[in-house]
């Protein structure tokens, strides 16, 4: 984020941050995509895919929708308590994979090291149980977890996993899963 100031933490932008939409015509996003609707949330706007349109957090809140998707998104909000209000028939998300608990003894000298700890910005971590148990607690069923972005984001000379996805149906919703979600590709954590 270029405009980012520096000496406020991503957290407290999210808290202060005021969304104006932005409404694009060209419906680039739908041939792409197969979707007739097609939206974006962040906290700062920048240039979207034409056809995609811009909502802000309360509009996002207020929809109703197939998908919602959080890549690099639950580890920095302060209260996860919106995710009972997310109104979704299924949703993916990614997050840094927290390995503390995993590594027993040695859980303490990693987390000390590891590189997407950020202190100022990663405000929640999460390990698979952990994830699935809030997702749980929300109302989301798991329908699969996965490191498939490993095979994108680690570095050279990294051992993952490192970034944990996850594919959720809300409780009560129609059986459809992509092919992706079913681990048919990627391997199952």
């Amino acid at each position: 984020m270029a405009n980012a100031v520096p000496s406020a933490s991503r957290a407290e932008r999210l808290r202060r941050v005021q969304l104006r939409p932005v409404r694009i015509s060209e419906p680039e996003a739908a041939k792409i995509t197969g979707v007739a609707d097609c939206a974006g949330c962040d906290i700062a706007e920048f240039p979207l895919p034409k056809g995609v349109r811009f909502v802000d957090w309360d509009e996002a809140l207020a929809g109703a929708w197939d998908l919602v998707a959080m890549f690099d998104v639950l580890e920095h909000i302060p209260d996860l308590g919106f995710l009972a209000r997310l109104k979704t028939r299924h949703l993916a998300v990614a997050v840094p994979y927290c390995r503390w608990r995993e590594l027993g003894a040695d859980g303490d000298a990693w987390f000390r090291t590891w590189r997407v700890r950020l202190p100022n910005e990663h405000l929640h971590h999460f390990d698979r149980d952990s994830l699935v148990a809030l997702l749980a607690h929300n109302g989301f069923d798991c329908v699969t977890l996965n490191g498939f972005e490993d095979g994108i984001r680690l570095r050279p000379g990294e051992v993952g996993p490192n970034i944990l996805s996850g594919f959720f149906r809300k409780r009560g919703q129609a059986d459809w899963t992509p092919a992706f979600a079913e681990g048919a590709e990627y391997p199952v954590l």
